[in-house]
């Protein structure tokens, strides 16, 4: 059983804004500019705030780097998370694996249930959806606590990951 409800959000400001939820998370490359995914959503939200931060320095989306910004001003959310996922040619599936360890840890001290989450590098399709879904239950599965979190992803994305959670229930169920 699954200790994470999944749902999928278009990365788009108005399906965004329809959402009700705490915290909205996503990523910055260390070495792409303008930025991409969230993280260009809510730059041309706040009229370029984050663009400002970016070339002072105050924010590099270097590995491990975590900003946190209020979300109601601008968003529908609470608060914004971005994390740093270092150079994009230094993407894989561990630099996968350690930002989004990071971020169920931040979520987790934040007490934040409902998250709409941009899982790193699926803005750039750095990893494909189901191998980055199948890596999330997993991180997801080493802790208790209940989670409802909203993948953003596109159509196409959302139906890929739906039919590989389809196929691992049905193989959960048949192996009991």
């Amino acid at each position: 059983s699954f200790n994470v409800e999944l749902n999928f959000v278009p990365p788009d400001l108005s399906a965004l804004d329809a959402l009700q939820s705490e915290v909205l998370v996503g990523n910055i490359w260390q070495d792409k500019r303008p930025c991409d995914g969230i993280a260009s959503l809510y730059d041309w939200r706040s009229a370029n705030r984050l663009s400002q931060l970016m070339k002072s320095a105050y924010v590099t989306g270097q590995l491990g780097e975590v900003l946190l910004i209020p979300g109601r001003k601008r968003m529908s959310f609470d608060k914004i998370l971005l994390f740093g996922l270092g150079p994009s040619d230094d993407f894989d599936n561990v630099r996968f694996e350690t930002v989004t360890r990071a971020m169920v840890r931040t979520l987790d001290e934040l007490c934040a249930a409902q998250v709409v989450i941009e899982l790193p590098g699926r803005q750039a399709n750095r990893i494909e959806p189901e191998a980055a879904a199948s890596k999330l239950l997993e991180i997801v599965g080493e802790s208790p606590a209940p989670r409802e979190w909203t993948l953003v992803e596109e159509a196409t994305s959302k139906k890929r990951i739906e039919k590989y959670l389809l196929e691992r229930r049905h193989n959960v169920r048949r192996l009991d």
